[in-house]
């Protein structure tokens, strides 16, 4: 099993360098990460001939996986901004309102702006009721991965907010 988990690490770490081309450096040692992890618990279950080539293939899925979930779940999925505007408007005076339109949209354009993993978690956590398994499982991370991006998109959206 020695042999195949030091294939599995020299997989890793040349998945590691092709992503940190293609990905974010945070973005590449998620993917390269969760490879590794899958492609572990495949190989003590399975006989692999290519431990490290099971790992890049992994990898390939996963950002497959992420392109489609990254079409289907957009900002947008929240609907019209004046849909969600009876929640920041207490007081009916046109001053207000216009203020708290002003902070849905900074708030909008924050969002938009996150990496797309931040993004996601926190339309599937805040806007959709999603726990942080439900929403791990829909992402295909660990639920932990989920709690650090959600945490992280809640940073970005309180310093609009403040």
């Amino acid at each position: 099993m020695s042999v195949v988990v030091d294939e599995l690490v020299k997989g890793y770490k040349d998945l590691l360098r092709l992503l940190r081309r293609e990905l974010s450096a945070e973005d590449a040692a998620d993917v390269a990460q969760s490879s590794f992890e899958l492609a572990l618990r495949y190989s003590r279950e399975h006989s692999v001939a290519s431990p490290a080539a099971l790992v890049f293939r992994i990898s390939r899925h996963l950002r497959i996986d992420a392109s489609r979930r990254k079409k289907l779940v957009k900002f947008e999925s929240i609907g019209d901004v004046t849909q969600i505007e009876h929640l920041a408007v207490n007081e009916s005076t046109p001053e207000v309102e216009h203020a708290a339109r002003q902070r849905i949209e900074l708030l909008r354009k924050k969002l938009d702006d996150l990496p797309a993993r931040q993004r996601e978690t926190f339309v599937l956590c805040k806007i959709h009721g999603k726990s942080y398994e439900e929403a791990a499982r829909q992402m295909g991370i660990e639920p932990n991965m989920v709690r650090r991006d959600l945490i992280a998109a809640m940073k970005e959206c309180r310093a609009i907010l403040d």
